[in-house]
C-alpha cells in the first residue's frame, strides 16, 4: 500500500470591480454549498477583486450574501479614455513597466479621495488587524515605475493596505502607501496574474471576464492577450488547469466587462455566481479534489 501523493493546488481570483466581487463571492459561497472549499489551497492569488474575496477565502470568512457595494466616486470620463489607451498599450507592449509608469503617473495625479479616507471603506474593514494567512499572495503595481509587486505573509505589509492597494483602480482610488512607495490595482499587470501559480500540481483560475469565445469586445481581446500567455505559461509548467468563465448572463448584464464598476448589478452577480457554482460543481469537484 502506497501512501497518496500530496498535490499543491493553487487557486486565482481574478479583478472585476465590485460586481466581479458579488460575482466571485457567490461563486466561492455557492461551491461551499456543494462540499467544494477553495479556502484550502496551497496559494490563493488574488489581483483586485479577486483579492479581498481571496483574503475572505483565506480567512474562513464566508459572507453568505452579496457583499454591500458602495457607491463610487466620480471620476474624469477624459482621464479615463486616457488610461483604457494607455491599458491597451501595456498589454500588447513588449517591454510594459515604461507604459505602466504613464498609468502610474495618472493614478498619483488623478483627483481621488485621500489614501486615509480610501483605507477608511467599509470593505476593508473585515481585515483589519487580522494576521496576514499563509496561501495568499496579492498582486500590485509600483506606481513610480510600473513594477510588479506581490504581497505575502512574509511581506510584512499590512493585510488591509495590500488589499487598498490591490484594488486602488487608477483614476478611481488613490494608490496607496507601503514602505514609502505607492502601490495600484494589480490588474494593470494583468486581470488575472494567473503566472504565480507556476509550482502548482492543479489550477482553478477564475477570470471575472470572458477568455474565449466571439463576442468580447476588441478592448477587452486586447487586455486578454497577457492573461492568456500567463495560463499558456501554467499549463506549460506541467500543471492541470481548468478556467472558470462568466456565464452569458452574467456577460449580458455587465455588457462583456463594461459595467463591472455598477454596483447595483452586485445583488444579480452574486446569484448568478451561485448558479454558476451549482452547474459547474460536479467537474470541478473531480478535479480539485482529485487525490
Amino acid at each position: 500500500m502506497t501512501n497518496a501523493v500530496h498535490r499543491s493546488r493553487a487557486l486565482v481570483l481574478g479583478g472585476g470591480g465590485p460586481v466581479g466581487r458579488a460575482w466571485e463571492t457567490g461563486l466561492v459561497d455557492g461551491f461551499a454549498d456543494q462540499g467544494i472549499e477553495f479556502g484550502s489551497a496551497d496559494a490563493i492569488i488574488g489581483t483586485s477583486a479577486g483579492a479581498l474575496v481571496g483574503a475572505q477565502l483565506a480567512l474562513k470568512q464566508r459572507p453568505g450574501a452579496p457583499p454591500e457595494i458602495a457607491e463610487s466616486p466620480p471620476v474624469q470620463s477624459g482621464r479615463m479614455a486616457d488610461l483604457a489607451v494607455s491599458m491597451a498599450r501595456a498589454a500588447t507592449s513588449p517591454d510594459p513597466e515604461p507604459v505602466r509608469a504613464e498609468i502610474g503617473k495618472m493614478a498619483l495625479e488623478a483627483q481621488t479621495v485621500s489614501e486615509e479616507a480610501s483605507l477608511s471603506r467599509s470593505i476593508f474593514a473585515p481585515f483589519i488587524g487580522e494576521a496576514w494567512p499563509a496561501p495568499l499572495q496579492i498582486a500590485t503595481v509600483k506606481a513610480r515605475d510600473g513594477h510588479f509587486r506581490v504581497w505575502d505573509a512574509a511581506s510584512g505589509s499590512p493585510l488591509e493596505r495590500s488589499l487598498a492597494a490591490s484594488t486602488a483602480a487608477p483614476c478611481i482610488w488613490p494608490p496607496i502607501t507601503i514602505d514609502g512607495e505607492r502601490y495600484m490595482d494589480g490588474g494593470v499587470r494583468s486581470t488575472l496574474n494567473a503566472d504565480l501559480a507556476i509550482g502548482a500540481n492543479i489550477v482553478v483560475a477564475v477570470s471575472c471576464f470572458a477568455l474565449t469565445g466571439e463576442a468580447i469586445p476588441p478592448f477587452f481581446r486586447t487586455l486578454n492577450s497577457p492573461v492568456l500567455a500567463e495560463l499558456d505559461a501554467v499549463r506549460g509548467s506541467g500543471a492541470r488547469l481548468t478556467l472558470i468563465e462568466p456565464q452569458p448572463e452574467f456577460l449580458e448584464i455587465t455588457k462583456h466587462g463594461a459595467a463591472m464598476m455598477d454596483g447595483r448589478l452586485a445583488p444579480d452577480a452574486y446569484r448568478l455566481g451561485r448558479v454558476a457554482a451549482a452547474l459547474q460543481a460536479s467537474s470541478i469537484r473531480g478535479f480539485w479534489i482529485s487525490d
